[in-house]
């Protein structure tokens, strides 16, 4: 398996997800592996990543052609002093099974070597990176492919942003407050500051854009964290308020076509996007959910509705009281449903909601 931070070139989600793909083994010679990966790539790309396993212990200064490419990287390992050094003959044992990253055209390191210090140690050897301003920069999160920083000085700038942790670019903050903390969840970055008169929190969904808020308190909030579907701050000044939260107890609008990996708890209500219509008979309601009407001895109704293909799962039950009707069926279509019932004593309501599964 390969990639550069998610899932890229032909391995798929659901591959990944199952845990199909393991890792790719050598071919070639101790000082001239071989490497044939599904798909194949076209070129060497910092940051690609493999499982491999070695078919022989390694000889001086292997190198590694990957998918056939002519000029394959050396392979090598993170010296006691942080430096990337050849790998030298026996650092490698047979059938040894590591990650193969590549540092960039010309070298991949070699990962978990018995004894030697590596990038899989990571957070033991640290390397100096140029940032997007200079600022007091005070805390980093993680999410949705970018870290971002926050910093707690400067006229504008004080929003940085990286793909890799390396090339930072400077963004602009929804205010030149002093933002101490940041956290991302729910597909959410949050950030809280120090200072500032009614807009100590601000919100971004991708990093770059940022939404003033405000907080529970004209605090001084200085951490910040995510978790169990819950953020949570505190500050170093307030009485009796010195903890703010803000979460899922209320709404919550998922993002436009959101895959909620792994599963998702929901507490409390589920709140659909609806419309309930006095129309009796054929009507159009282009939303997730809604309320339409038959009228006596009617035994059916038209819901014109853009969201609903064939493949649409429809629920609908009867939401007024009647002797005799009920639902029998719900049949979708390319931009619309019938609901189909006993046929009614009086006119009466009916409740639905549309679900795509993709």
């Amino acid at each position: 398996m390969y990639s550069s931070g998610r899932v890229t070139g032909g391995a798929t989600q659901a591959g990944v997800q199952a845990q199909t793909y393991t890792f790719f083994t050598t071919a070639g010679t101790l000082t001239a592996y071989t490497l044939t990966p599904t798909p194949a790539i076209t070129a060497y790309t910092a940051g690609q990543k493999f499982s491999v396993r070695f078919h022989v212990a390694s000889g001086a200064a292997p190198t590694l052609a990957i998918s056939a490419i002519a000029a394959p990287p050396n392979l090598v390992k993170q010296d006691s002093t942080g430096a990337f050094v050849n790998i030298a003959p026996g650092d490698i044992p047979l059938n040894h099974v590591s990650d193969v990253v590549l540092l960039s055209a010309a070298q991949a390191l070699v990962t978990d070597l018995p004894g030697a210090t590596s990038l899989s140690g990571a957070g033991t050897l640290w390397t100096s990176q140029t940032t997007g301003a200079a600022r007091n920069w005070q805390s980093v999160a993680y999410g949705n492919g970018l870290y971002v920083a926050v910093a707690n000085n400067g006229v504008g700038g004080r929003v940085m942003t990286s793909p890799d942790g390396v090339t930072w670019t400077s963004r602009t903050s929804a205010a030149d407050n002093a933002w101490d903390s940041i956290a991302y969840g729910s597909d959410l970055f949050v950030a809280v500051s120090y200072d500032g008169t009614g807009n100590r929190v601000m919100t971004s969904p991708d990093g770059i854009t940022w939404t003033s808020r405000t907080s529970a308190a004209d605090n001084q909030w200085v951490g910040l964290t995510y978790g169990n579907g819950l953020f949570v701050a505190v500050a170093q000044s307030g009485v009796g308020n010195r903890v703010m939260t803000s979460g899922r107890q209320g709404s919550f609008d998922p993002s436009t076509n959101n895959i909620l990996q792994g599963g998702r708890t929901i507490r409390g209500d589920i709140v659909f996007d609806g419309t309930n219509t006095a129309t009796v008979g054929a009507v159009t309601i282009n939303k997730t959910s809604g309320r339409v009407n038959i009228a006596a001895a009617g035994t059916s109704v038209v819901v014109t509705n853009n969201l609903v293909t064939a493949a649409s799962h429809v629920f609908a039950v009867m939401s007024s009281a009647d002797a005799t009707g009920r639902v029998t069926s719900v049949v979708p279509a390319a931009g619309s449903f019938t609901i189909n019932t006993i046929a009614v004593t009086a006119q009466a309501s009916f409740d639905f909601v549309v679900f795509n599964f993709s």
